[in-house]
């Protein structure tokens, strides 16, 4: 499931360690996680932001609600990009790459993604070239 830190800290909790910007971590750890108080008000003050959403069933007469880990299918363009935007793991943006691409394949968040992508790359290429004009200083 993808949970965005919206914080400047990494937290760690129970063995799960959740960096700023946007984690996938499984459902378990996030169990993990959201056990302890002070994770449960990070989260309450919007600090820590699961991507879940609300399913609503009515049968009959009872409607009863549960929370399901949101995909990329179950957000907008727009929540994905905002997502991006605070994504710095390439791996991660890979595999959000591949999801939308065998999913619903908007141009817009494929956009995004790659975009995201390239901005990481050209910074490690500025941080490496840095480091060897200062070698060869």
């Amino acid at each position: 499931m993808l949970v965005h830190n919206k914080g400047n800290y990494v937290r760690n909790q129970n063995g799960v360690r959740l960096v700023p910007g946007v984690n996938n971590i499984s459902d378990e750890d996030w169990a993990d996680f959201i056990a302890h108080p002070l994770n449960q008000r990070l989260v309450d003050e919007g600090e820590i932001v699961p991507q879940i959403r609300t399913v609503e069933r009515i049968e009959g007469n009872q409607v009863t609600r549960e929370q399901k880990t949101a995909g990329l299918a179950d957000m907008t363009a727009a929540e994905v990009a905002s997502l991006v935007k605070d994504t710095f793991s390439r791996e991660l943006l890979g595999d959000l790459r591949d999801e939308e691409a065998a999913g619903q394949n908007r141009k817009t968040v494929l956009a995004a993604i790659d975009k995201q992508l390239e901005d990481i790359e050209k910074s490690f290429q500025e941080a490496r070239e840095k480091e060897a004009k200062k070698a060869n200083e």
